[in-house]
């Protein structure tokens, strides 16, 4: 996958380096799965092979729930995910969910959050 180069990543985190570092273990949780492509946005940036299945972005705001310094993981899933790790998931279309997990150091990208991320992946594949 060709990525997003350091400097462009450094502007489009307001030149927070932990969110930079944050941002490229999340990226290496991805790319663990197989190759995608990688296109920053206004406001995210997505990763998708035929569809798009994974965002990260920074939350507007800090507080309950979204620490100072975190990025948002937001995962395209067919099914509702119980678990604490979820800050929200909505379903924009009937079996299309959209998962929200904040992430806050690099110890956040455990088992769990591999696996939702690799069964993300392999649905972006699917028709």
């Amino acid at each position: 996958m060709k990525g997003l180069s350091q400097e462009s990543l450094f502007h489009f985190f307001r030149e927070d380096g932990g969110r930079v570092a944050l941002f490229c273990s999340i990226r290496e949780a991805i790319e663990a799965f197989g190759a995608s492509d990688e296109h920053m946005g206004k406001s995210q940036i997505s990763f998708g092979t035929k569809r798009r299945f994974a965002w990260v972005w920074m939350p507007l705001h800090t507080g309950k729930g979204r620490p100072e310094g975190c990025l948002v993981l937001t995962l395209a899933l067919r099914r509702r995910v119980d678990s604490d790790r979820v800050a929200e998931a909505v379903e924009p279309y009937p079996g299309r969910w959209t998962t929200h997990i904040m992430i806050t150091d690099a110890k956040d990208l455990d088992d769990e959050v591999s696996n939702l991320i690799e069964e993300a992946y392999l649905l972006s594949n699917d028709h």
